[in-house]
């Protein structure tokens, strides 16, 4: 139970780093999200 907490305090630090590096973790941010969200639907309208 004490390596549960341990992780999660240096995880939560690398967050948000992460978000800017990593488009998935985009989703823990309102204003990441949008951006990420309309490209991909553009993307996606197009490859139809």
């Amino acid at each position: 139970m004490s390596d549960d907490p341990k992780p999660a305090a240096p995880k939560t630090q690398i967050a948000p780093p992460s978000i800017m590096t990593k488009p998935g973790d985009a989703p823990a941010r309102p204003g990441f999200r949008s951006p990420t969200n309309t490209k991909s639907k553009a993307q996606q309208k197009k490859k139809k």
